[in-house]
């Protein structure tokens, strides 16, 4: 996992281009100062974490739909089963 660096210390790191933090890391920082405030486009995190927690919600609810999808088919089953039974 990146070692995690402060918002401040991000900020000051690339405006003085400090040694010892890798150039990606720190035009990844440079971009998301960009692209936060509107400045560059892009995604901006709030709506970055938007995305993600809407996504998490919709797997969510795609699991209860599976398991209400089998359970429908669980008591069809069984219902068929009985009145297959009372015919005779």
């Amino acid at each position: 996992m990146p070692k995690q660096y402060a918002a401040e210390f991000r900020l000051h790191a690339c405006e003085q281009m400090l040694l010892g933090i890798g150039f990606s890391t720190l035009y990844r920082w440079r971009r998301r100062a960009l692209v936060d405030p509107g400045t560059a486009p892009g995604t901006r995190r709030v709506e970055a974490d938007e995305l993600t927690r809407a996504r998490c919600r919709i797997k969510e609810l795609e699991g209860e739909l599976a398991l209400v999808k089998a359970a429908t088919a669980l008591f069809e089953e069984v219902s068929r089963d009985q009145e297959a039974r009372t015919r005779w």
